[in-house]
């Protein structure tokens, strides 16, 4: 069963590599956002709906085969906007969506911080943590960083949710107990999202509790997509 991941806000492919021999019966394929990694010198979506249509025109050439979506904060947004236009679009949907650390769409935004100067932003953004020590005091890393931070959290911010029918796809949500970014109640919000099974996970630690908890996240998410997987005929 392939798993595609979807990165958090300035995050790259490269989150997820350390996966793809620690899930045996899962095959990790990391995705990349436009402008980062080995898509650096590609322009950067205009919007989250845009940014899922051309990931899912991706993933459409071989969407005729089993595969589930994993996206994690931001991500999870990504990755349930690309299941919706699989579906409007008359493809294969996925078998399940893993959504981790990541707030139900339809919830009003708490807070808008991608327009903060720098000074006011990067505060606001250790909060979630996942920014390591060797960056904060590197200035030049942190050049880099936060410009592909702030326009995710722009994307996130701006994006406007459209109500549509719930989905035909499993859910299952993953959580932090201690992450204040994203509470629980936030997090079994997405429940309204599925017409199918939902399932869902806390682990202790924060807002990248999935990095904290890593063997136990990762046979979770496992055990969770074999269950979705077809039965062979």
């Amino acid at each position: 069963m392939r798993l595609y991941c979807l990165p958090f806000a300035g995050g790259t492919a490269s989150s997820f590599v350390s996966w793809r021999n620690r899930v045996p019966h899962v095959d990790v394929r990391p995705l990349e956002y436009p402008g980062r990694g080995g898509r650096w010198n590609e322009r950067s979506a205009a919007s989250v709906r845009a940014l899922a249509e051309s990931l899912a025109a991706d993933l459409r050439p071989t969407s005729a085969e089993p595969y589930a979506l994993l996206g994690h904060s931001f991500g999870g947004l990504v990755a349930f906007e690309i299941a919706r236009v699989m579906r409007r679009s008359g493809d294969s949907l996925p078998v399940r969506l893993c959504l981790s650390g990541a707030r139900a769409p339809h919830l009003p935004l708490r807070e808008e911080i991608h327009t903060l100067p720098d000074e006011e932003f990067l505060p606001r953004l250790m909060r979630y943590g996942g920014v390591l020590d060797e960056v904060l005091r590197n200035d030049d890393l942190l050049e880099l960083l936060l410009p592909l931070v702030r326009d995710d959290f722009r994307l996130f911010e701006q994006h406007i949710h459209c109500a549509e029918e719930p989905l035909p796809v499993a859910i299952s949500v993953y959580g932090g107990l201690r992450d204040d970014a994203v509470p629980m109640n936030d997090i079994l919000a997405w429940r309204e999202h599925t017409t199918k099974s939902f399932r869902c996970r806390f682990y202790p630690g924060g807002h990248f509790f999935l990095y904290d908890a890593e063997l136990d996240v990762l046979g979770d998410i496992e055990d969770d997509i074999v269950a979705s997987a077809p039965t062979p005929s």
